[in-house]
């Protein structure tokens, strides 16, 4: 199915996923340093990066962190939910400013009526 979107998850997805998904996705601007995700606080939004890019950073302890992972035109934040989880264990923030397609951590609920679902969700 050809789409308008950079990222390439959404661009993969099935035509029946990607319509039971469009009705909630809504693209936003990043600005620089915006926190997406912060440890141990619930996910309440997916974004889907179509530029710049997002960095997750764990703390190792008190004043120390650890970058440990990029999010980019090929991914999304909210991995945790994916995986059953509610809260991310990093923190999550914009490195460069971005352009992303996003929706309500709520989307596992829309999926479930997905014909390709898994237990995952």
């Amino acid at each position: 199915m050809e789409t308008s979107f950079k990222n390439e998850l959404l661009r993969r997805l099935s035509a029946p996923d990607l319509t039971l998904l469009q009705p909630h996705l809504e693209a936003r601007h990043l600005g620089l340093r915006t926190h997406l995700e912060q440890t141990s606080v619930p996910i309440d939004t997916v974004d889907f990066f179509e530029s710049g890019l997002g960095l997750m950073v764990a703390k190792l302890r008190a004043e120390v962190e650890a970058e440990v992972g990029l999010i980019g035109f090929d991914g999304m934040t909210g991995a945790a939910l994916v995986m059953g989880e509610d809260r991310s264990p990093h923190d999550c923030f914009v490195q460069l400013k971005a352009e992303a397609i996003a929706i309500d951590a709520r989307w596992r609920i829309v999926l479930m009526g997905s014909p390709r679902r898994n237990t995952s969700y």
